[in-house]
Formats: C-alpha cells, structure tokens, sequence
C-alpha cells in the first residue's frame, strides 16, 4: 500500500484528486444508466459535491476512513 501511495504523490494523478474523480467519474456512470445524456453532466455535478462532503466529514473526524 505505500509503493502505491508513493507512486501517486509523485504522478500527476495524486492522491489528493483522486477520490473526485472516482466521484465524478462514478456520478457520470449513475446518471448515463438513469438518463442518458443529460444525466451525465448532472451526475458529475452531483458525484463532485458529493466528495466534498465526505472530504469535509473525514476532515472532521465524523468518522475514520
């Protein structure tokens, strides 16, 4: 687990992005299977604010991860 942490603190896709864009990426999958086109971009709206809460929650130790 740490060469693997090592290795994306030195790539461009960091740590850091990666939870948005499993997100983002996560919330597009949900609203093309519910509705199509249109439901892409509101599903990678909803996938981003999404991660904010839960990186907000983390950050206040709601719980442990």
């Amino acid at each position: 687990m740490n060469n693997i942490k090592k290795y994306l603190k030195n790539n461009i896709f960091s740590l850091r992005f990666f939870p948005k864009a499993i997100a983002i990426i996560g919330g597009m999958l949900v609203g093309y299977v519910l509705a199509s086109g249109v439901g892409i971009a509101i599903g990678a709206i909803i996938g981003f604010f999404f991660e904010e809460l839960l990186a907000k929650a983390i950050n206040n130790k709601c719980f442990k991860m």
